[in-house]
């Protein structure tokens, strides 16, 4: 059994923050972990940012001291928030967001041939200009081949006529963009998520294909829990959304299907405090029943695992538990011998808690084999 911390990039006066990154496999125990770099300002979400890279060629244990940048700001504002998928011409296609203002952020795609050292031109996958929000390890792809990309569509509001300030409406909307030909064409898919209730807040959706065909979407919310939907027909129609078990704040969940099984695995700020919480090797530490300001709520972190598609979690293994701490935006990706998580883990002293990212191999009976 194993738990370590084998990558920790910390903010610098040149490089403010480390965020929003994800993981993919090159070959034999070869790995690629990319990441938004930020360069400029405080590390606030519109702040200059390029893609970094570091590599792996023992399966995560150990990587790269440099950064490699693969995708060098292309924005008004920066490029930021990685999602990789594995390509059917054996490229690795790679899925960020284009921030050129409040009224344009859009998610591109790139396609690398030599293992992410180039890549190709970007294409637009939304071409309308507005605000969509792609969270990072987000693109999957389903068993017919389809890729759906989730994202979280928020109108730009004018607050001040004089000055032309403007800001966002972060009660987002959900929609989800599917491509059948691995990435040249895109197209929205027919329905779409809003928000039923009155100050209910939708973003950063996540998706996951279930054993049985489904698709499991996953919606960070403001009411106190993840909200949820179902597609059966490849994301084109969705269930309507309902509440989940999935207790936490105002922060994204990541839920992934663990290889050859049915169950899922599932990585978020769990506040449930009535929980059946595992004392595991994992972390010793009960967690706090209080975070402390400099969290934003966002600990503990901690995993459980579905053996019925989502409906119900098992057992909670707390992975962080420092309550002036914040652990949010997780990479999840299994090797054959470990589980990558991927995380910001910053606090006031790091100037806020996206700052640091935080890069943690776990053997796979330190969750799984409860």
């Amino acid at each position: 059994m194993f738990n370590d911390v084998v990558l920790q990039l910390d903010p610098s006066v040149e490089n403010c923050r480390n965020s929003e990154g994800a993981f993919a496999s090159l070959g034999p125990k070869r790995l690629i972990f990319a990441y938004s770099r930020f360069c400029a300002g405080h590390g606030g979400d519109h702040d200059k940012a390029d893609i970094a890279a570091r590599f792996s060629s023992d399966g995560g244990r150990t990587w790269t001291k440099n950064d490699a940048i693969i995708v060098p700001n292309e924005g008004g504002m920066n490029v930021m928030s990685v999602s990789f998928l594995p390509l059917k011409d054996k490229a690795l296609g790679i899925f960020y967001v284009r921030k050129n203002g409040l009224e344009d952020c859009r998610p591109m795609f790139r396609r690398s041939y030599d293992g992410g050292r180039t890549w190709s031109e970007a294409v637009e996958v939304i071409v309308t200009p507005a605000y969509y929000v792609l969270n990072n390890d987000r693109v999957i792809r389903l068993k017919s081949g389809r890729i759906v990309l989730p994202v979280s569509l928020h109108r730009t509001l004018l607050i001040d006529k004089k000055t032309k300030k403007l800001d966002l409406d972060y009660r987002g909307i959900v929609l989800f963009y599917l491509s059948d030909d691995d990435g040249k064409t895109w197209r929205e898919a027919k329905d779409w998520i809003a928000p039923s209730l009155s100050g209910l807040v939708f973003q950063e959706p996540g998706v996951v294909e279930l054993a049985d065909g489904r698709i499991l979407c996953v919606i960070r919310t403001n009411y106190g829990q993840q909200w949820t939907a179902w597609s059966s027909d490849g994301g084109e129609h969705w269930s309507a959304p309902v509440p989940s078990t999935i207790m936490g704040p105002c922060a994204p969940a990541t839920v992934k299907r663990i290889p050859s099984s049915s169950d899922l695995l599932i990585v978020w700020n769990d506040h449930r405090r009535t929980a059946t919480w595992e004392k595991s090797k994992i972390k010793p530490e009960l967690p706090p029943l209080h975070p402390l300001p400099g969290s934003a709520g966002r600990t503990p972190l901690a995993a459980a695992i579905s053996h019925d598609n989502g409906i119900s979690w098992g057992k909670r293994f707390c992975i962080e538990s420092a309550p002036d701490h914040g652990f949010c935006y997780i990479a999840m990706h299994f090797t054959d011998k470990a589980i990558l998580l991927a995380y910001c883990a910053g606090n006031d002293k790091t100037n806020n808690l996206l700052c640091r990212l935080r890069v943690r191999r776990l053997s796979y009976d330190c969750l799984i084999n409860k």
